[in-house]
């Protein structure tokens, strides 16, 4: 698991492996036979769009029997050392990852980046800071129309709903699902928000292939997320 030299050997660039969400599972030899392990290679904190903090996800693997556990927050690793961190002592392989919004060929990618190394932590940040700079003015944006269309939510309320992470969409959703305006945050995805909508309209987005290149040059493994979806 903690062997990106094999994964790089064996992947060319540019070609996503899906260990999308759930689980996957691995085998892993001892003296005595083959344990199998049950390994989450992509989940989000609470400095994204999660629920639960870096140190909570932690606890939840362990609790749920989870060997490996990847944080691989929305355009942020600003939770990274606390996960790394929580994770010692715990028995659960914490493996240090990002989800990056993208685009290709006018399409929303979403890229992962796993085994990241604390001494990118930095770089990835600054490179980061791009995507969430936008994100922020077209976040204003949101608000505004939604207020301008009838759906009176404050901003502020977004940002408190969203804690220290920068607001997306389910943040938005979440706002609007408090006002009573839909009767869930899927709903609010499926309407007021939709995609192609009268409202939602995503900040420009990184050319997925400079995502790539990026996160290779970090020596980070890459991997499509939710590519079906």
């Amino acid at each position: 698991l903690y062997n990106p030299r094999f994964w790089h050997k064996n992947i060319p660039f540019g070609l996503m492996t899906h260990v999308e969400s759930v689980v996957c599972l691995s085998r892993k030899k001892y003296a005595g036979g083959d344990e199998t392990m049950l390994c989450d290679m992509h989940t989000h904190s609470n400095c994204s769009d999660g629920s639960f903090s870096p140190e909570e996800l932690i606890e939840e693997a362990k609790k749920e029997g989870i060997a490996a556990i990847a944080l691989c927050d929305h355009n942020t690793v600003s939770g990274l050392t606390r996960f790394i961190n929580a994770a010692k002592e715990s028995g659960v392989i914490a493996v240090p990852g990002v989800e990056i919004t993208s685009a290709y060929k006018g399409k929303e990618v979403h890229i992962l980046g796993l085994f990241l190394k604390e001494r990118h932590y930095q770089k990835i940040a600054n490179y980061l800071e791009q995507i969430n700079i936008r994100k922020i003015e077209s976040n204003k944006l949101l608000a505004k129309r939604l207020n301008e269309g009838g759906y009176v939510i404050s901003y502020d309320a977004v940002l408190k709903i969203a804690g220290k992470a920068i607001p997306n969409r389910v943040h938005f959703a979440k706002a609007l699902f408090a006002k009573g305006y839909v009767s869930s945050v899927a709903e609010a995805f499926d309407t007021i928000l939709a995609e192609g909508g009268e409202f939602y309209k995503p900040a420009k987005k990184l050319d997925s292939l400079e995502v790539i290149r990026f996160l290779h040059a970090v020596d980070a493994v890459t991997v499509l997320a939710h590519p079906f979806r």
